[in-house]
């Protein structure tokens, strides 16, 4: 981790300031980003579909249960860009299995029902460590933090209002006899056609999601660890040594 080849401005940051920031990486890399959430998004989103196709809310479920397996992806290739590596998408997807398959059955377990899982997610991707380690980290991370709350129920918020507004869309745009028509010959077309309006919404939010969590962890180490002050150091002590150098020659 390079502070001197950073992206962005090291600085304390409030919660919102950092989840702004966040939303304003994701918007920049939305393309990019979008295309590593496909990775994953297909494999989970294809079954879903189907599933839906009998069963509409169990596929539902399903989508929505796997959504954790889409973010490490996502958040391997942030924590590189940030700091002036911006990775081929090609690269980060052929790391899926090391990135993924490791916290497999943590990120379907209990921690996926846990709204703070975007803050804590750099811990157990990118520190790494054992759990013990992991738990501690986190414990001090997390102490009087409730930006990562307000974060998920946002973004689950807007993913609700993009799928609604989908399937609004796709009503007013197409004719009712065709509507009545569909419902008739293929009962499942329209419990399918919600799903995958969710679906969508998905992959349009999670690159915020993750964004947002990723610059609220920054933010904290920057607080804790004073990285801020740390840059100022560097670049003092940079101009005192070209002051040398010029006083030298």
């Amino acid at each position: 981790m390079n502070l001197d080849q950073t992206t962005i401005v090291i600085r304390p940051r409030t919660a919102w300031e950092a989840m702004d920031l966040g939303f304003l990486l994701a918007v920049k890399w939305f393309g990019r980003l979008w295309r590593l959430w496909l990775v994953t998004g297909l494999a989970t989103g294809g079954p879903g579909l189907l599933i839906s196709l009998k069963y509409p809310r169990l596929g539902l479920l399903i989508i929505w249960w796997l959504k954790s397996l889409h973010e490490p992806l996502l958040l391997y290739w942030l924590s590189r860009a940030v700091f002036g590596e911006c990775l081929p998408c090609s690269t980060v997807a052929v790391k899926w299995r090391q990135l993924v398959l490791p916290n497999l059955l943590h990120s379907l377990g209990w921690y996926r029902f846990f709204p703070e899982r975007s803050f804590f997610l750099p811990v157990h991707l990118l520190e790494g460590g054992d759990k013990a380690s992991q738990k501690k980290r986190n414990q001090v991370l997390g102490k009087n933090q409730s930006g990562a709350l307000w974060l998920t129920g946002f973004c689950f918020a807007v993913e609700i209002i993009i799928c609604f507004s989908l399937i609004l869309l796709a009503f007013l745009f197409i004719p009712e006899s065709v509507r009545l028509a569909v419902d008739y010959q293929a009962p499942f077309a329209f419990p399918v056609f919600y799903v995958a309006c969710y679906l969508a919404a998905v992959s349009i939010v999670t690159p915020f999601y993750v964004a947002g969590g990723f610059m609220l962890y920054l933010s904290r180490r920057v607080e804790l660890e004073a990285w801020d002050i740390e840059i100022g150091f560097k670049k003092m002590a940079e101009k005192a040594l070209k002051r040398r150098g010029n006083d030298d020659s």
